[in-house]
């Protein structure tokens, strides 16, 4: 059993150990990486509101959608996979756009029927949908 008690701190199985919380538990860190950096995975949230940036300012005008597909920060979204679905989904909820089509490249799903291609309001609605699904099945199989 983990307690947590102090930032950085938990008492696990007896004995006190210092560590971070993800969503899987208690990761541990050693004593001696105190004071050093080391990559955590919140990094990528940073990483993907950078490229989202830069992919929003250089792409405002183009209305191509394989020139916004290969635009380099759309490509390097996409290559960070399965970690900024949250993230895309966020921003699709909030400001419908044509970053529904990364959901589509990193999932290998089209959750909109082909009469709503290019209606990106209707593919950014599926695609919330897809994640309520998702979501729902997650739940029920944890029961």
């Amino acid at each position: 059993m983990t307690v947590p008690l102090l930032l950085g701190w938990s008492y696990q199985d007896g004995s006190f150990k210092r560590g971070r919380y993800d969503d899987q538990g208690l990761a541990s860190v050693p004593a001696h990486s105190a004071g050093r950096y080391s990559k955590t995975p919140p990094d990528y949230v940073d990483r993907f509101y950078s490229l989202l940036h830069c992919w929003q300012s250089e792409t405002f005008y183009i209305s191509s959608t394989p020139e916004l597909i290969r635009h380099p920060a759309f490509q390097a979204i996409v290559q960070m996979g399965e970690p900024v679905i949250p993230l895309l989904l966020r921003e699709i909820r909030q400001e419908p756009s044509m970053l529904t089509l990364a959901l589509n490249l990193i999932t290998g799903e089209t959750p909109y029927s082909s009469d709503d291609r290019g209606n990106v309001k209707a593919m950014a609605d599926a695609w919330i949908s897809w994640a309520e699904r998702k979501r729902a099945h997650a739940i029920s199989e944890s029961d």
